[in-house]
């Protein structure tokens, strides 16, 4: 079976942190013979996001790390519990932000238990970016088999989104993750998608009909799921 993933799951995959990190690593090693195919549009969008995320709470956070920098006097343990109360502080001000944050800290942490506090600044201006980088090398790690990358097929994407045209997607991403998936239905059938947005899943059963029917396949062909960890397993 071949299978796709929304932007959530990858982001799940990635940040240890994440509500849908055990369910998302639970699906890619059940499915580890099968092989995935990850829209770009997803891949994108969550490259996008982790950066955006990591890029605000570096915002926030580095006038909280100062007096790292400028006590030298700090002893180790006192610098830990600066850095652990600089991090609870942000994490009340910014409670939809805590799974960043938590693995924000990590890192954070963990470079400065083996740095010291010489070169933290460089290290906040490159993490966001390096983050964002990581998350396909993240996938090939857990999922050995096969990836392959979709991009909208123009074969069928005229007629597809006419066949869509009355299907109000919550964002244009959102869209063309759907796109991207449809209009590659004959090279990749049978596909599962799976992801965690209601939403979503509610739009694609709206149009997916359509969509099959234009091709002439059967409804085995396109399945989505809405992500549980009954259906990880």
């Amino acid at each position: 079976m071949k299978f796709s993933i929304d932007s959530n799951v990858i982001l799940g995959l990635a940040n240890s942190e994440d509500r849908l990190h055990t369910m998302s690593i639970i699906l890619m090693e059940s499915r580890q013979k099968d092989d995935l195919y990850l829209c770009s549009a997803a891949l994108k969008e969550s490259q996008r996001t982790f950066k955006a995320k990591i890029d605000q709470i570096i915002v926030e956070v580095i006038p909280r790390l100062s007096p790292l920098v400028t006590n030298k006097k700090m002893s180790q343990m006192e610098r830990q519990k600066h850095l652990l109360e600089a991090f609870t502080e942000l994490k009340t001000n910014r409670p939809k932000l805590v799974n960043f944050i938590d693995l924000f800290y990590k890192d954070v942490d963990l470079f400065i238990k083996d740095n010291g506090v010489d070169g933290i600044f460089n290290f906040l201006s490159e993490i966001g970016l390096k983050y964002s980088q990581s998350l396909y090398k993240k996938m090939e790690a857990i999922h050995p088999a096969q990836i392959n990358i979709l991009h909208a097929n123009p074969k069928h994407l005229k007629n597809i989104k006419e066949n869509i045209a009355g299907t109000y997607f919550k964002d244009a991403n959102d869209e063309r993750i759907f796109l991207e998936l449809i209009t590659n239905l004959p090279s990749v059938k049978p596909v599962v998608f799976y992801t965690d947005d209601r939403e979503f899943i509610k739009k694609i059963k709206q149009c997916c009909p359509d969509c099959i029917k234009y091709f002439g396949f059967n409804n085995d062909s396109f399945s989505y799921n809405l992500l549980k960890f009954e259906d990880a397993i």
